[in-house]
């Protein structure tokens, strides 16, 4: 079950309309006081972009704005003021930069462009293929997360998102833990890949289970974009432990 902070068990609606505000940049008190990190909130105006790829269809000119948006490279305060995708200053080269190492990301989007009807026709008619071949064409650090947040906006929004957030808000539900106590929730992170076979089933399968988890706590058994933004905010609620070895 769901709680807002006061420890009142909330049915999904109530959720819904609890926490989804909390998603987007707005003059709302701080919502979780013992919680460390503060929530990147999102700009109206770039989530009515992301809508609007889902709605309309993804096509080879978004490819860099849905990675960009979930690798977190778009100011999403200047974007909201000027009614304008901003993306920050070091993504300028379609770059990120990790510990020790810098992503290029061009090969893949070169590679994305270069196949897209393949790669939209395997996202009608099987998704996992079209998982299995953007995994083959990544680039070095470009994980199974990310690979995700492609087949999701490939899809048309039909094969959830997959988030830490969102997951560890599927694990305090399943457990009945209240947010904002200084919980610490353990969970299992998705599979990543290391360039061999069997990487990409084991994140396929990490996917399947949790895509499982999402369709039970909703009605009807489709996350929407709604839900999506408000399991989000919930996961923030607790604290995690992602090096300990514990199931989903």
């Amino acid at each position: 079950m769901f709680f807002d902070i006061k420890r009142k068990e909330l049915k999904w609606d109530e959720f819904l309309d609890y926490y989804e505000p909390y998603y987007f940049i707005n003059d709302k008190p701080k919502l979780f006081e013992r919680n460390r990190k503060n929530l990147n909130q999102t700009s109206y105006f770039v989530e009515s972009q992301i809508e609007n790829i889902l709605n309309d269809g993804l096509n080879p000119r978004d490819i860099i704005l849905v990675i960009a948006w979930k690798l977190g490279m778009i100011d999403h305060y200047n974007s909201d003021e000027c009614n304008n995708i901003i993306y920050k200053n070091d993504f300028s080269k379609y770059m990120i930069y990790k510990r020790y190492s810098e992503v290029k990301l061009l090969p893949m989007v070169n590679y994305i462009k270069d196949n897209f009807k393949e790669l939209n026709d395997l996202a009608e008619n099987d998704p996992y293929s079209l998982f299995k071949k953007l995994c083959e064409n990544r680039v070095k650090g470009f994980g199974s997360t990310y690979i995700l947040t492609l087949v999701f906006f490939f899809t048309g929004g039909s094969m959830p998102i997959y988030d830490k957030y969102v997951n560890m808000a599927l694990w305090a539900f399943k457990n009945n833990l209240v947010p904002d106590t200084g919980k610490v929730i353990k969970i299992k992170e998705i599979p990543e890949l290391n360039y061999l076979p069997q990487d990409i089933d084991r994140a396929w399968d990490y996917y399947q289970g949790y895509v499982g988890d999402l369709k039970r706590i909703s009605n009807p058994d489709i996350i929407t974009r709604r839900g999506d933004r408000a399991l989000w905010v919930y996961g923030h609620g607790f604290a995690t432990d992602t090096k300990a070895r514990v199931c989903r």
